[in-house]
């Protein structure tokens, strides 16, 4: 398996990439050690590097000690975001919070992106559920803000799509997220309405993931 190419593994590349920065200059408003966290984030670049380089078949790639590890170094990353922020957070801070959230969950769920199988498809590299629609509102003259449920996690997702309906399941893509006005954007509606239940991945999304996910390999975040 090619995983020096795989967009699984470049695109938990990028992800940490960002990692460093927010957590130097983010400011983020939480009680955390910034030396133990860039020494996480460190130890979690060293076990990406011997995943991507090890060009294993995917049955023992699935099995690889440092992907266990990178996986666990995932939930890691994101542990001092989920307490009681030390004052109120700002929009930019709840911008890079989600990106930590992101982040952190690229890099815990690449094991089950890889179970995806060896095709090395773009929007392998992203999770993508089905996930109901709690709640539709009017952000502006052509923009929604919907709040979305896979049934384990919630999303905001920010939509030009004026025919979203609460009750709906519909496929949602969980990428980089993106601040409009206030409100941060978590994913991005890939599929029309599914006859699915939430939670589970769907089986065709819009071309529109692959190429954000191209962007995201070529340009970085």
């Amino acid at each position: 398996m090619d995983t020096a190419r795989d967009y699984r593994i470049l695109v938990a590349e990028r992800a940490l990439e960002k990692y460093p920065s927010i957590v130097r200059t983010g400011g983020l408003p939480f009680q955390a050690s910034r030396e133990e966290l860039l020494e996480k984030a460190r130890a979690a670049h060293s076990l990406l590097m011997e995943v991507k380089y090890s060009f294993l078949p995917l049955g023992q790639l699935l099995a690889l000690p440092a992907l266990r590890r990178l996986s666990h170094l995932g939930g890691e990353l994101v542990g001092f975001v989920l307490q009681k922020p030390l004052r109120p957070l700002t929009a930019r801070d709840r911008l890079n919070r989600a990106y930590v959230m992101w982040i952190g969950r690229t890099l815990a769920g690449l094991p089950l992106r890889l179970r995806l199988g060896e095709e090395n498809r773009p929007e392998y590299a992203v999770d993508i559920y089905a996930a109901r629609v709690e709640s539709v509102s009017r952000l502006s003259g052509r923009l929604w803000v919907a709040n979305v449920s896979t049934g384990r996690a919630g999303f905001t997702v920010v939509t030009n799509l004026g025919d979203v309906k609460k009750g709906e399941v519909r496929g949602v893509a969980v990428l980089p997220p993106r601040l409009f006005g206030d409100v941060v954007s978590e994913a991005m509606f890939c599929t029309g309405p599914l006859g699915a239940e939430p939670g589970v991945r769907p089986g065709s999304v819009s071309g529109e993931v692959a190429a954000i996910v191209e962007e995201i390999v070529e340009r970085g975040l």
